[in-house]
Parts: structure tokens; sequence; C-alpha cells
């Protein structure tokens, strides 16, 4: 902004053509009230940016395995801390009997992306069946290397699991390789 350089004397006597000068101006009827209507809304748009950020970021982990640590358990959900973002691994998306506290690793599937709702932007599961599906593929090099296929997984979270697999080449023994895994201890941290 441009003044006239009388004005701008008035205040400070040393001031030249050409340099610019702080100055700072409050409006008259700005008041505590405003004050704070204006940060609360400086605020909600900082939200938003990092909301939408953090969107971003996950957006192309969608049905994969996240890891974070538990931060906190309210009213069944629990609440998954992923260092910039926060998940959600609600009640009913979680396996009966799985007891969680503050402070535990903890591996759940990606389902949701939120960034237009309140509350954390990513939503989790680890009773859905596609969390079977991306608990096998890093853990079966039968499955990573695409020899063996997973076609379908039925589930009851908790009690039981069943995959049907089908094999690329005739001489590769897809349930040896299930077996092999369903001996191995989990990787997962969560009890």
């Amino acid at each position: 902004m441009e003044i006239a350089l009388s004005e701008v004397r008035r205040k400070h006597p040393e001031a030249k053509i050409g340099e610019v000068i702080d100055w700072e101006i409050t409006p008259a009827n700005f008041g505590r009230i405003a004050a704070q209507t204006a940060k609360q809304a400086i605020l909600q748009r900082l939200r938003q940016a990092e909301k939408s950020r953090i969107s971003e970021d996950y957006r192309n982990k969608l049905n994969q395995l996240i890891s974070g640590v538990v931060r906190r358990v309210e009213k069944g959900d629990v609440y998954i801390d992923f260092q910039r973002a926060e998940g959600n691994l609600r009640y009913n998306e979680r396996i009966p009997r799985e007891d969680y506290a503050v402070g535990d690793h903890c591996s759940a599937l990606l389902i949701e992306v939120n960034a237009d709702r309140p509350g954390p932007c990513l939503i989790l599961s680890r009773s859905n069946p596609e969390f079977v599906r991306a608990l096998f593929y890093p853990e079966v090099s039968e499955i990573s290397e695409n020899l063996v296929q997973i076609k379908a997984v039925a589930r009851e979270p908790g009690y039981r699991t069943k995959i049907a697999v089908y094999r690329r080449r005739s001489r590769i023994d897809s349930c040896r390789c299930l077996r092999r895994l369903a001996r191995q201890p989990s990787q997962d941290d969560c009890p």
C-alpha cells in the first residue's frame, strides 16, 4: 500500500520515499471477541489444510496395512497415531475379545480416508476380510510372487477364517505354503 510522505513523517520522521515501513493498525471496533473469532477462523483453516494434506498422503494407501501406536481408547473405539495422522478403529471393525492398551503397536487395514467430516482422517478395520489378504501378501512368498492367488476370503473375525486359493503352476503346493504360514507366529503386534 502506498501512503503520502507527509502522513508517514508524522509517525516516522526519518522516512524516505521508496522505503517499506511496518505500521500496526488496529480497527476501532476490534475487541477481544473479534480477536477470538479471527483466531478460531485461522485455526479452522489450518486444520482443514492439514486434513487435506493427510488425505492426499494416505489416499494411495487404501486397502493396505498401516501400522501405528494406540493413543487412546474411548467408548470401544481405538485411536491410533500414525505420526502425522490419527486413525479410528471403530468398535464394529475390531476383532471380538481383542483388548488394546495405550502404547500398543497395531496394524490395521485402511478402509476409508475421511477429509470432509470432523474427527480422525483415517478409518481402519481389523475385521474386514481384506485384512487377511493384506496380512498374507507379504508373509507368503508364493502369494507375493503371484504364483498362488487368493480368490476369496470368508471370515468370522476372532473365530475362523477360510481362504480359497488358486495356483498358477501345477508344481506348486498351495496348501503347503498356507500351512507353513499357519505355523509361523503372527507378525502383527496387536493382541
